[in-house]
């Protein structure tokens, strides 16, 4: 069996999903992840987007060990400096991923150039690269509309300076299994270096037709090595091929395909729930492999089915992906050391003070439930980190509980009066405001603590499993003036409207921090 290198992209490709934005700790806590489930490479972010981009990868580059950490760069000066800056610290396992585009119409429309200022532009930053970043992949942005002889001309360029990995994503979603095959194929038989083995072919598909994930196990059939993808499909506009998908196809029919892997399946449903609960995407219920649905049978013949054979309506096992698995049972009785153990299931280095204090939280939820489930203790572990991140700032807004009273108004319409009992800059107090609803209630009471103009454009409650004492999850994306782009955040708790209070001061403790550090960026640019 040949192998395949899996690339995931969760934290590059993943995070430009319209309203996705990793912090810091949340990219270190999925990196980890990724690198304990076995995957080859990870793509930690591009680097020049901003400055937390770049510190977020350079911190990602520091504490990963087991796999290689790639930056994400444009061809022009200022994306490849910062980005090989950025990935320093990954010494000899960084990886260099850079692209231009290369089909007909972005380079008229979107780059201006002619396609020999693009071959020009390809020699001249790989020969650079090289020697900054031990590993060089190359990408032709919209290879799938490109022209396929002019493609071979840039692949060429881009390996004789040095390139080692060429990527061909179809960045629209445009192609077809057939069509990405051969244009797989095509290349193999085209380019000498790829055919003896000296570099590789790397697949990248988007999910705009449908058919990511059929179109990366057809380019992985006709000469693909490396497969880019995304936790639970994440990406721009429909997505990405889902690395769950992609993993679980090519574990179930490894006879066929004959490719052999390095993920451990069994992490699948626990780095799923993890990146749902930061990206605050639901995974839908019927998504393949890790929605709710996926191993749920509702008819009574496949019921009947099921329970005298259960491979008559299930090819995947659901323990192969992680689910019913054997642990301790959390609840209102367990103590510290089982809460330790689980945490140590995700491979992450908490130290007793965060333990503790996700303990006390952990004590109250179970009083309120009947088992902690593994989404519950994500869900903590994650407020622990977002908590760390905003408390070092001294505009720090912490929803404690609320009051609500539902009145009449004269015109016998309802009105809700809501009073938040808040932590703000340390100091217990309290806000106060009327609503047509509770939860306008809530926003009419947290908006004024922020002298910004916020528009609400997106607003979702949802359970975040399909247990009978589950949380809810609230999900609010902002726009906020000061701000260059929205803010999406997520509130979870047992109680739905103290979920919608904590990610809406989620989302007023983010825009403080950025409009801060964007007033300082300013200053020091015009100094």
């Amino acid at each position: 069996m040949r192998k395949i290198k899996i690339y995931d992209t969760t934290l590059r490709d993943g995070e430009q999903s319209p309203g996705v934005v990793f912090r810091q700790e949340q990219k270190i806590l999925i990196a980890k992840s990724l690198e304990k489930m076995g995957v080859d490479i990870i793509e930690a972010g591009f680097p020049a987007t901003s400055h937390e981009d770049f510190l977020s990868v350079k911190k990602v580059a520091s504490v990963i060990k087991d796999c290689q950490v790639s930056a994400f760069a444009r061809m022009i000066e200022k994306d490849v400096d910062i980005a090989t800056t950025a990935i320093q610290p990954a010494d000899d396992r960084g990886r260099l991923h850079m692209f231009i585009a290369v089909s007909p119409i972005h380079m008229k429309y979107k780059l201006n150039k002619t396609p020999s200022e693009v071959l020009e532009a390809i020699e001249y930053f790989v020969k650079k690269s090289r020697n900054l970043c031990p590993d060089i992949q190359w990408c032709g942005e919209d290879a799938s509309r490109a022209d396929p002889d002019f493609l071979v001309e840039c692949i060429n360029v881009a390996i004789k300076n040095g390139a080692k990995t060429i990527m061909l994503p179809d960045t629209v979603g445009y192609s077809t299994p057939t069509l990405y095959g051969d244009l797989f194929s095509f290349i193999n038989d085209r380019v000498d270096a790829v055919a003896s083995g000296d570099v590789i072919l790397s697949a990248h598909a988007h999910n705009d037709l449908g058919l990511a994930t059929a179109n990366s196990l057809s380019a992985i059939s006709n000469g693909a090595k490396q497969v880019e993808c995304t936790i639970n499909g994440l990406g721009e506009r429909a997505g990405n091929g889902a690395l769950e998908e992609i993993i679980m196809a090519l574990t179930l029919h490894k006879e066929s395909y004959q490719i052999s892997h390095n993920v451990n399946t069994k992490d699948i449903t626990s780095i799923s729930n993890l990146v749902s609960t930061l990206s605050g995407m639901v995974v839908q219920k019927n998504k393949a492999i890790v929605g709710a649905n996926a191993f749920s049978h509702e008819s009574g013949i496949h019921q009947d089915g099921i329970l005298k054979h259960r491979e008559t309506y299930e090819i995947i096992k659901p323990e192969d992906i992680g689910l019913n698995k054997t642990h301790f049972t959390l609840g209102k009785h367990s103590g510290r050391s089982a809460l330790k153990e689980r945490v140590a299931e995700y491979n992450l280095s908490l130290n007793d003070e965060q333990i503790n204090n996700i303990l006390i939280e952990f004590k109250q939820l179970a009083d309120s439930k009947l088992e902690v489930h593994d989404i519950d203790l994500l869900t903590l572990i994650t407020k622990e980190l977002n908590e760390k991140d905003h408390t070092q700032y001294k505009n720090y807004i912490k929803v404690r509980s609320y009051n609500l009273v539902q009145n009449k108004t004269a015109d016998g319409h309802n009105q809700f009066n809501m009073e938040l009992l808040i932590t703000l800059d340390g100091k217990d107090t309290s806000v106060h405001a009327t609503g047509e609803t509770s939860m306008r209630a809530i926003v009419n009471a947290l908006s004024d603590l922020l002298p910004h103009k916020q528009t609400m454009e997106r607003f979702e409650v949802s359970s975040i499993s399909t247990n009978k004492d589950a949380q809810t999850q609230a999900i609010f994306t902002l726009h906020i003036e000061g701000l260059p782009a929205t803010v999406t955040t997520q509130g979870i708790h047992i109680d739905t409207l103290m979920s919608t209070a904590i990610a809406y001061s989620n989302a007023l403790n983010i825009a403080r921090i950025n409009i801060n550090t964007f007033k300082n960026l300013n200053t020091n640019n015009s100094n």
